[in-house]
């Protein structure tokens, strides 16, 4: 049996049954007024609530199952606010965890699943304080478990990426946090410091031919599988999420399901939507109008459809490719490029040409509509 403190021997919380992990105090909250507020240092009530976090997760997405899909105000209010309780009751474990200093492959689990919902969940005040804790303290508390520093990777990727986010277009925060971590959780003869080191500099080049390219799920997703791997022996209790109820998107993503992923899919789409907003003001400096006809199908010696030039361009340089999806066919791209293009005329900052099909004009200043 579990050690309980005396006092808090009889506390409602350590009483079996689910309905009594509602009523777990905060340690941080309540000091001096619930004199049974620490019932979260007890390792046995840290492992029995995060039990109780996971049927909570579970739930939430079966009843989200699309994420932050809909537009239904007030059912996004209250998946906004389910989301918040639930990064809550996480902070509430991760308090006691640090009021007992365990550094254990639970409290790993918990931080990594923490920091995951946060980013899915869209919280970076809870990523940044999450981050401060678990890197690379955590990973470095037991050097004799090798594979503790090695599945450091998709946290190492995650958390660079947060900044990279955050901070764009200054990269500043971005390198001060990669020097401030330890060469072995990112090597920089890896594969992954290269395609970091190319993605960084295709952004501060703006360099947009390259951006679809290395934001593509494919140049990436290897990194957290053999992170997956390599920390796979780690004896986590329970994982959030499995193959019948996941967040948005990762029912249409190739592979086993993994939570560290769907949350750097989240990140990278952040940063796409950032360098996307750059290019697009870079195009409208420089050209006058689109032209988005495809050509002629006589002109094609299949005489399949082809697409326009300026379409194929278009899709490519905004990455307007679906992270989820694979590669588009002809009609998907040409609808993505106009869905495109009708939001910035709505915005006022393109305009279709009076008797000329599928031509754009760019308006140098934004026209209100």
């Amino acid at each position: 049996m579990a050690y309980k403190p005396p006092h808090a021997r009889a506390h409602r919380v350590y009483k079996p049954g689910k309905r009594h992990m509602e009523l777990m105090p905060s340690l941080s909250r309540s000091s001096g007024l619930d004199k049974d507020g620490d019932a979260l240092r007890d390792r046995a009530v840290q492992e029995e609530y995060r039990a109780f976090i996971e049927g909570k997760v579970n739930e939430h997405w079966k009843r989200h199952p699309h994420g932050a899909s809909g537009r239904d105000v007030d059912a996004t209010k209250h998946r906004q606010e389910e989301q918040e309780n639930i990064l809550i009751l996480f902070r509430k474990l991760r308090e006691g965890l640090l009021a007992t200093d365990r550094k254990d492959a639970f409290a790993v689990e918990v931080y990594e699943t923490s920091l995951h919902l946060s980013i899915l969940f869209r919280s970076d005040k809870q990523t940044t304080s999450i981050l401060s804790h678990l890197l690379p303290h955590l990973y470095l508390a037991r050097p004799e478990v090798p594979e503790f520093t090695h599945g450091a990777l998709s946290t190492t990727l995650l958390s660079l990426f947060h900044h990279l986010l955050l901070g764009y277009p200054s990269q500043t925060r971005f390198h001060e946090h990669l020097h401030s971590l330890p060469r072995t959780f990112l090597p920089r003869d890896g594969a992954a410091y290269r395609w970091l080191a190319h993605l960084t500099h295709c952004l501060r080049t703006s360099n947009y031919a390259k951006l679809q390219e290395l934001t593509d799920r494919g140049a990436f997703e290897r990194f957290f599988e053999a992170s997956t791997e390599a920390s796979g022996g780690r004896g986590a209790p329970v994982r959030t999420g499995d193959h019948s109820d996941k967040p948005e998107g990762a029912r249409q993503r190739a592979g086993p399901y993994n939570l560290a992923l769907e949350a750097m899919y989240t990140l990278v789409e952040g940063v796409r939507a950032k360098a996307r907003a750059t290019v697009w003001l870079i195009m409208r400096s420089a050209y006058r109008e689109l032209h988005c006809l495809p050509p002629p199908v006589n002109s094609s010696k299949t005489g399949a459809e082809e697409p326009s030039p300026t379409s194929e361009w278009l899709a490519r340089s905004l990455a307007l490719h679906s992270l989820g999806s694979t590669a588009a066919d002809v009609n998907e791209m040409m609808q993505m490029v106009d869905e495109w293009l009708a939001q910035k005329c709505d915005q006022g900052e393109v305009k279709r040409k009076e008797g000329a099909e599928g031509r754009w004009i760019v308006c140098k200043v934004a026209v209100k509509v």
